[in-house]
């Protein structure tokens, strides 16, 4: 490639740029070197400030002791709670963060002062929070779980929000079509597994559950989530989706009133020359209670630190939440820190 030469002043300009641009220029090199270091959290609708991990050199973690080891051992490394703590986790040296950046949109940072710490519930337990200036605070409805607002971060790093889909859209059309392809497949394997094992199984599922391939087909699929970042990956989307398809229960079932639904949830990244791949996918079947279902994203963003690109994400279970934190590579998707909050 031919490389144009640069005159002596350009030069000089360039090492002038070098020696004196300022704080920017000198926190750039920090990152570089993996100096960087801060704490993520989730901010809830009513205004409190959850803080759930920290990053430091280049590493993910929960910067607190590790809880007892329950009976029975292992060598699973156990999910670190954000209940059950004396004082916050956060504080050093008495002191916690007392500003925080939200990016309500692409093109906009919300810049939050916290005045303080308080213990909020989260399901079954409590969790220490910071009181902020939220300007568009809302207390959730009686006897309702509360809402998250957003992502935060103590830091002003860009942090890419997600947007929701129209199903019926072109976009969304080339991505469930990718999704119905691995539902299909997994939907033959699972009755291949149930054929195999006669006999009762959990939820009756092999009384409602299609054994034909013919009478699956006659089902739709339904989309019932799909997410996308907002701005994009180096020209890359990643997407969140959940599909099910529901299946009417045979008379004489113990609850023929309720359906009986195949699902799948799962992680897909549409590259830059249009090529789709699964990243990370989970089905199975339940009930029409759901409760079968596992954790289901209700938020997620794209962070971009020290080169890497992760996935910050909120995750919810039957009657729980998580804050879970990949990282994306390629076509694979890695977990590396799960913070249960409640």
């Amino acid at each position: 490639m031919h490389m144009k030469k640069l005159s002596l002043s350009t030069v000089a300009a360039l090492l002038a740029l070098a020696v004196g641009g300022g704080a920017a220029q000198s926190r750039v090199a920090a990152q570089n070197k993996g100096a960087l270091q801060f704490i993520a959290g989730v901010l809830r609708a009513d205004g409190a400030l959850v803080p759930f991990a920290e990053y430091r050199h280049g590493l993910w973690w929960n910067p607190w002791p590790e809880p007892p080891q329950q009976s029975g051992g292992g060598d699973e490394p156990q999910t670190k709670s954000l209940g059950g703590h004396p004082e916050p986790w956060f504080q050093q040296c008495g002191k916690s963060p007392t500003t925080w950046y939200v990016r309500p949109r692409a093109d906009s940072v919300l810049t939050l002062k916290t005045s303080g710490t308080v213990e909020i519930g989260n399901h079954s337990q409590t969790n220490w929070a910071l009181v902020t200036d939220y300007p568009q605070k809302r207390e959730a409805e009686k006897n309702a779980h509360h809402e998250n607002a957003g992502l935060a971060l103590n830091v002003d790093l860009q942090i890419d929000g997600m947007i929701e889909i129209e199903p019926g859209g072109e976009e969304a059309r080339s991505v469930l079509a990718y999704v119905k392809s691995a539902f299909d497949h997994s939907e033959a394997a699972e009755a291949r597994r149930l054929a195999a094992e006669p006999g009762p199984s959990h939820m009756g599922a092999a009384e409602w559950f299609p054994q034909s391939s013919e009478r699956r087909a006659r089902v739709a699929l339904t989309a019932t989530k799909l997410y996308r970042d907002r701005s994009g990956i180096d020209g890359a989307h990643v997407y969140y989706v959940e599909v099910e398809k529901r299946y009417e229960k045979p008379r004489g079932s113990r609850d023929g009133s309720c359906e009986g639904v195949a699902f799948l949830a799962g992680w897909v990244l549409k590259r830059k020359d249009g090529v789709i791949g699964m990243l990370d996918d989970s089905f199975g079947l339940t009930d029409c209670d759901g409760k079968e279902r596992g954790n289901s994203v209700e938020l997620f963003g794209v962070l971009r630190a020290d080169g890497r690109t992760f996935l910050l994400t909120v995750e919810h279970g039957w009657e729980d939440e998580s804050y879970i934190i990949y990282e994306l590579k390629d076509f694979a998707l890695t977990r590396l820190l799960v913070t249960f909050g409640g």
